[in-house]
């Protein structure tokens, strides 16, 4: 029977609040303190914990970015010789999209998250996707990963993540403690981020979930302890989730230039950021003069984007970035088209954004944001060399 094993299990968008509110975990994780998030969402905080890296590193950022070179989605022109017919509010819908983006995921054999969310359908075709591989794959992003690693060291793991229902990902946790079972169990659950987004991050549904996983994670312990094998259990999050308290109407105000979308500029409106490229360099004083005065929000300096670790070679997620304040969004956005309860996303100097980071032990070296959960990870199974850790 092996020695020792560690469960790590990362509940998507758990605030410090949605912890305090429930005393979630408080008698199997004694140790626990908030852990900074980086700027950006799960599409870039996860790789972040998986790789220890910045986004401008991993490569990982908003799902979508100008590049009509390298568009999957390419072949969407020819949608646009159906005119009217198409681009219109009803025919143009978030369904009809997850289609397109199924479609073209399966052609080209993407296994990542693949979400075009409610972009334009005319505009699609100038538009990359980040990611076209699953996180949990070996060789997903551009720097290596713990798969990347614990695999080059022979070390045996396992995750288990979506697509898998939730019950089955801990049916599946607790049958894998035997005499040959991997050293390291990945858990990556996703339904509080969900339940947050509808609810908010202390809603009624958020606190059943985290009760309802409590018990689950208190099965996995003593199946564990039946086993006779000493565990470290880590429990943790990307980053937290926030009340929304208002909305800003980004979109209207540039439209109001008269500039054409997708000839002299490209822009993406994400939940709590907008992002612009231009394809005509005399549109970026009128536009930065607009973002300028709204002061729901500011304009990211170089400076700022070297220190968040989304400097980007050749700008690659816009050569502009409006970030709103805390709990504002824009509305209406690429995102969706109603405004959510809480949302993420926000300055990850403002700490009410934080992740958590919860421990059965206290570990040598706690972390202070997501991305030391990397070697914290290689350190409980035991790989705590700095060449191995570099992996």
């Amino acid at each position: 029977m092996q020695a020792n094993i560690t469960i790590a299990i990362l509940i998507d968008a758990l605030s410090w609040p949605a912890v305090e509110a429930s005393g979630f975990l408080r008698d199997f994780c004694p140790f626990r303190k908030p852990v900074r998030t980086i700027l950006g969402y799960s599409s870039a905080a996860v790789p972040s914990i998986l790789t220890g890296q910045l986004p401008q590193v991993h490569g990982r950022w908003s799902y979508l970015y100008y590049d009509p070179v390298h568009s999957p989605f390419a072949w969407t022109r020819w949608l646009n010789l159906a005119g009217p017919l198409l681009h219109n509010r009803l025919a143009d819908n978030p369904l009809l999209k997850r289609l397109i983006a199924r479609w073209t995921a399966r052609r080209h054999g993407f296994d990542g998250y693949f979400p075009v969310y409610d972009f334009p359908l005319r505009y699609l075709h100038l538009m990359d996707h980040c990611s076209k591989r699953w996180d949990f794959r070996p060789g997903a992003f551009d720097c290596p990963s713990l798969i990347d690693v614990l695999a080059k060291h022979g070390v045996p793991a396992l995750f288990l993540t979506y697509p898998l229902p939730e019950e089955e990902i801990f049916q599946q946790c607790a049958a894998a403690f035997r005499p040959d079972g991997p050293r390291l169990t990945f858990l990556y659950l996703a339904a509080v981020d969900a339940l947050g987004h509808a609810g908010g991050p202390v809603s009624p549904a958020v606190l059943e979930r985290l009760h309802w996983y409590e018990r689950r994670i208190e099965e996995l312990l003593r199946a564990v302890e039946t086993a006779g094998v000493a565990v470290k259990l880590f429990v943790f999050s990307d980053h937290g989730m926030v009340p929304v308290r208002g909305t800003v109407d980004i979109r209207r105000q540039v439209a109001s230039l008269g500039l054409r979308f997708g000839r002299d500029y490209i822009a993406v409106y994400d939940s709590t950021m907008a992002r612009f490229w231009y394809l005509d360099p005399h549109c970026r004083p009128r536009i930065r003069e607009v973002l300028a005065a709204c002061h729901q929000g500011r304009l990211l300096t170089d400076a700022e984007k070297e220190r968040y670790g989304i400097a980007f070679a050749g700008d690659r997620y816009g050569q502009d970035i409006f970030l709103l304040q805390t709990g504002l969004v824009i509305h209406p956005s690429h995102m969706s088209r109603r405004v959510l309860h809480a949302m993420h996303g926000y300055d990850p100097d403002d700490r009410i954004n934080d992740g958590v980071f919860l421990a059965s032990e206290p570990p040598d070296a706690p972390p202070e944001t997501i991305t030391d959960l990397f070697s914290l990870i290689l350190r409980a199974v035991g790989m705590s060399s700095p060449a191995e850790v570099g992996g």
